[in-house]
């Protein structure tokens, strides 16, 4: 493969390295979001990643010792969240380039771009200060990917591309290092191209996660829904439903985070965090093991069943 056949072979890998840039430069504009800057970039054969002086969430060293320090660093939520952004704007740069699924990147096993992001992000949740699945990760990539698609990042981050792919061709054995004053510069280049509009865009995404994640549940529970009126009905993450206990009807709305999936059919059953609407009625009345009835428009539609009580007020 000639020298020219190998800067195409990876062009689409310069997009996702730079996405990893974005991610780190739009993150640096607020102080609690910050990842701190970049230390070095490869790019080229055979190496090519992107690499902070700060690794919050990165494993560097005795794995038992470095799950501590991960659930210690995701604690910051709003971080956390715009770390989630750094490792999916990647893959998700590189699919628009290319035109193709995210998922087509951002998978398990060595075949694809992003397998290394995903297996971070696994190995994080594992040990996370707060919980959160793979479905909150594709949906807010689907967030990300609808503005960058808006403020035209793409077409922004196309000379960038093409300088570094001349730079590539240039270097020794086709491996470019870009490190101190020159990673300093790369992210000056890919800040000029962050506009307003991205930036609050940004903002808004990291608001609105952070607020789902950051709201303490008041009981945790095993959920199983049957079916309703509407047949095998999908119940998503965050819905909202009435819940009866022992006849203490809580007819106002409570939401339900659902912890392994956010999509779930009648007949499974899944843990879920619940925030009450309201708690006066049942101060001092809850246990664990009790079970309680869900309802929709007064029809009941399935039950739960306590396995932990997060709001020390409701304990009995």
């Amino acid at each position: 493969m000639n020298i020219d056949k190998k800067l195409e072979f990876i062009n689409s890998t310069v997009y996702h390295e730079l996405g990893h840039v974005l991610g780190y430069c739009l993150a640096e504009k607020s102080e609690k979001t910050s990842l701190g800057p970049i230390q070095y970039i490869e790019l080229g054969f055979p190496n090519n990643f992107v690499t902070p002086k700060t690794s919050y969430y990165h494993e560097e060293g005795n794995i038992l010792e470095e799950l501590d320090r991960f659930k210690e660093a995701t604690s910051n939520i709003p971080r956390t969240i715009a770390w989630f952004i750094e490792v999916i704007l990647g893959c998700t740069l590189e699919a628009l380039y290319e035109s193709k699924e995210f998922k087509t990147c951002f998978s398990f096993g060595s075949n694809y771009n992003g397998h290394i992001d995903f297996s971070n992000l696994g190995l994080v949740r594992n040990v996370s200060s707060f919980n959160w699945n793979f479905d909150d990760i594709y949906e807010l990539q689907e967030e990300v990917k609808i503005l960058l698609i808006k403020t035209e990042i793409l077409k922004k981050v196309e000379t960038i591309v093409e300088g570094l792919l001349k730079r590539i061709g240039n270097s020794p054995g086709l491996q470019l290092r870009i490190s101190d004053k020159e990673a300093i510069r790369l992210s000056e280049k890919v800040n000029s191209i962050i506009s307003v509009d991205l930036q609050e865009g940004y903002d808004k995404i990291i608001k609105k996660h952070s607020a789902i994640f950051e709201t303490d549940p008041d009981l945790v529970a095993v959920i199983k829904f049957q079916k309703d009126l509407n047949g095998n009905r999908i119940h998503r993450s965050h819905e909202k439903f009435g819940m009866d206990f022992f006849g203490n009807k809580i007819i106002a709305e409570n939401k339900i985070k659902f912890i392994q999936k956010n999509n779930v059919r009648p007949g499974e059953e899944i843990h879920g965090e619940i925030k009450l609407s309201e708690t006066s009625l049942l101060s001092g009345k809850l246990k664990l093991r009790q079970e309680f009835q869900i309802f929709k428009k007064s029809q009941n539609i399935g039950s739960g069943i306590i396995m932990s009580i997060k709001n020390n007020n409701l304990l009995e």
